[in-house]
């Protein structure tokens, strides 16, 4: 302890003379002289510990270990070069930096390179570059900071330079937009044309309406100002598909014998859906949940119904229509299917939920439920209250059965590790008792032949407290198992704390 104690004391000397050797140096910036500030609080701490009386081992070597690392910090800012020079340098560069940005703008501008668009970003860069400008100027700046608007204005230069590298699109924009205009226009002639020769249906009409609507928002987009190539390329692609699309109308006839075969079987399988049902539902088949989902299909069907009588329809929305019908056809013979599987799940839970209750009426019984195990009970019968009424609540679907049952097995789990653990805390409580009482003798008799310490007897009384709080904790009603081991490993640790007491040579 005593030499613990000096060596303490002298490098504490040595950390505080290192600094100073540091600082003189020229090797201290203004940052690292505010983070030594809070270091020399905190050495002060260790100073004062290492004066006051009583001071254990383990303190005294902690205190070794949080000198050491306030060491290694002055070491590591005595070693770094003085960065005063390069924070100066950096700052200057990156001042010449954002006038040759603004410069580059302005001669890319002059010669007609940037469009109005690319004048606009260069407003949002022109923002940042501000924010750079005054970050320069604050006191203060360290290198890492100036390096990082360095990376920041040659991303700048760069998206400048991009600017000014590309062609003038002017032209091309102008000549996009008057190329999709032609277009424009042979489409809406196309679309006549096919009309005249009757070879548009009405449904086709109504999807040509939607298009049309399509096709001037096509011609407003061309008549704006600023519109860039980008856009206008966009819009010919748009106008691509559009003219597809009127190919397309054109080249069917207007009406087409694949959509009244597909009306046909659409009107069977719609009436096949509603026998189905009231087959299934006749046969006891349908519970009354089922029954309300049915009417939102209906609804459905319904409307089925009508798109299938709707003069127009296409090919493609009467086999939408079809999968529609097949998916409600599904669907009511899962509802057949599944009602049986209802009414067998709701039985085993029914029999599962009074075997739970059985379980535990005999392990109380048998003196196997201690008190705060009836308590936790308490919970998990109103828990099982609840199951029980979702069995008996009409209407249950099949997936609420099987969560139920999944529910009542984790409360018959925990019953039987409830039964199963009592004897296990009763053993271990018996366990831990005892060895309290050998840590006490242990100690007193270590004690009696002076192998105790003063500072030893002192770590001893917080050692009582803890050893006292044990031993109310083993008395308590309703310790669980997990308790009672957890006790059983901190009296190990005081047992191995005594011996190592009462191994130690005075």
């Amino acid at each position: 302890m005593r030499q613990c104690r000096e060596d303490n004391r002298r490098a504490h000397a040595e950390v505080m003379q290192l600094f100073q050797q540091a600082r003189a140096s020229g090797n201290i910036d203004r940052r690292e002289a505010h983070q030594f500030q809070a270091m020399e609080a905190r050495l002060d701490r260790h100073r004062d510990m290492l004066r006051r009386d009583g001071l254990t081992l383990a303190e005294c070597q902690h205190l070794s270990r949080e000198i050491a690392n306030e060491r290694a910090t002055v070491q590591q800012m005595a070693a770094s070069p003085n960065q005063h020079a390069q924070v100066r340098q950096c700052r200057e560069d990156n001042r010449r930096a954002h006038a040759e940005v603004m410069q580059l703008f302005q001669q890319a501008r002059a010669s007609g390179n940037i469009d109005r668009r690319e004048a606009h970003q260069f407003q949002a860069m022109e923002a940042r570059l501000n924010r750079h400008r005054d970050m320069l100027r604050r006191d203060g700046l360290t290198l890492a900071e100036c390096q990082h608007l360095s990376r920041e204005l040659a991303n700048e230069r760069a998206a400048v330079q991009q600017m000014a590298a590309s062609p003038n699109q002017h032209a091309q924009v102008r000549q996009c937009r008057e190329d999709n205009r032609r277009v424009h226009g042979e489409i809406m002639q196309q679309f006549q044309q096919a009309r005249a020769a009757g070879r548009i249906d009405p449904s086709e009409q109504q999807q040509f309406n939607a298009m049309e609507a399509r096709l001037h928002n096509h011609r407003n987009m061309l008549a704006r100002d600023g519109l860039t190539l980008a856009e206008c390329q966009h819009i010919g692609r748009e106008l691509a598909n559009e003219r597809a699309h009127v190919q397309r109308m054109a080249a069917s006839p207007a009406h087409d014998p694949r959509v009244r075969q597909c009306r046909q079987d659409n009107q069977r399988a719609h009436g096949e859906v509603w026998q189905l049902f009231q087959q299934a539902r006749a046969a006891g088949r349908i519970s009354p949940a089922e029954q309300q989902q049915f009417s939102a299909m209906e609804a459905r069907l319904n409307n089925h119904r009508n798109m299938l009588a709707r003069d127009g329809l296409t090919l493609a929305e009467c086999q939408h229509i079809s999968r529609e019908i097949a998916n409600e056809r599904a669907a009511v013979q899962r509802m057949a299917a599944s009602h049986s599987q209802v009414r067998q799940c709701r039985q085993d839970n029914q029999r599962a939920h009074g075997e739970v209750w059985q379980l535990f009426q005999q392990a109380r019984a048998a003196g196997r439920i201690s008190p705060s195990e009836q308590q936790q009970f308490s919970a998990m019968e109103a828990r099982l209250n609840n199951h029980r009424n979702m069995l008996a609540r009409d209407g249950l679907t099949l997936a609420e059965c099987q969560h139920i049952s999944r529910e009542i097995a984790n409360e018959r789990a925990a019953v039987q590790r409830m039964a199963a653990s009592h004897s296990q805390v009763r053993q271990c409580r018996q366990d831990n008792q005892r060895v309290h009482g050998e840590v006490w003798q242990q100690f007193q008799r270590a004690r009696s032949a002076g192998r105790i310490s003063p500072a030893e007897q002192q770590q001893f009384s917080a050692m009582e407290a803890r050893l006292n709080n044990h031993r109310n904790m083993l008395a308590r009603d309703g310790l669980t198992l997990a308790e009672c081991q957890h006790l059983g490993r901190e009296i190990a640790r005081e047992r191995t704390e005594v011996q190592r007491m009462a191994a130690t040579r005075r």
